[in-house]
Formats: structure tokens, C-alpha cells, sequence
């Protein structure tokens, strides 16, 4: 509790993949109907996903396993479709507006 948005991003960046953010910044928040999300044990929740993007980030992919399954690199013309539905409304919105860049 109280912790800053920005440091929770690159706290949970480092947590999650390994990568220590150097710099990050604010892309989109993100909520609605697409973000409701059942979880295993029945839990329910709606999401509000404060995104942000960084491309300035040292260190080497070492995935958290208790929460991550497989971190890999892809082109933005090759994004699996195959993600959690909870990601999709940002990733979405990132990638169209790189092919309007």
C-alpha cells in the first residue's frame, strides 16, 4: 500500500522478468467489461490496467515461476494469439498504433 505507480511498474517488471527498468513510460489505462476476470480458485475481478512501455531496461530474461510460464521476445507482426484475455485491450491498442507509426 502507498507505493508510487512507476515503482510498482518496474518493481513488478523486475520481479516478473529479470529486466531492471531504467526508464518507462505511461502508454494507457485500461478497464471495462474485456478486463473481468474469473480466476482459478473463483475469484472475480475487474481490472484496471495501468500500462506503461520501456524501452531503456538492462539485465537478461529470467521468467518468476511462481507467475510466469514463458518470457520471449516478438516482431510486432508476430504476437501469438493465444494470450490472456486481460492483456489484450493494450496489447491491441499498442500494436496498431505501431503499424500507424
Amino acid at each position: 500500500m502507498g507505493e508510487i505507480v512507476e515503482d510498482a511498474a518496474k518493481r513488478e517488471m523486475l520481479e516478473e522478468s529479470g529486466l531492471t527498468a531504467l526508464s518507462i513510460e505511461l502508454f494507457g489505462v485500461f478497464s471495462g467489461p474485456d478486463l473481468y476476470h474469473v480466476y482459478p480458485d473463483g475469484n472475480e475481478v475487474h481490472i484496471i490496467d495501468i500500462v506503461f512501455t520501456c524501452n531503456n531496461f538492462v539485465g537478461s530474461l529470467k521468467p518468476q515461476e511462481s507467475e510466469v510460464l514463458r518470457l520471449q521476445w516478438f516482431d510486432f507482426d508476430k504476437v501469438p494469439d493465444n494470450l490472456s484475455h486481460t492483456i489484450k485491450p493494450a496489447l491491441h491498442t499498442f500494436l496498431e498504433k505501431q503499424h500507424t507509426a
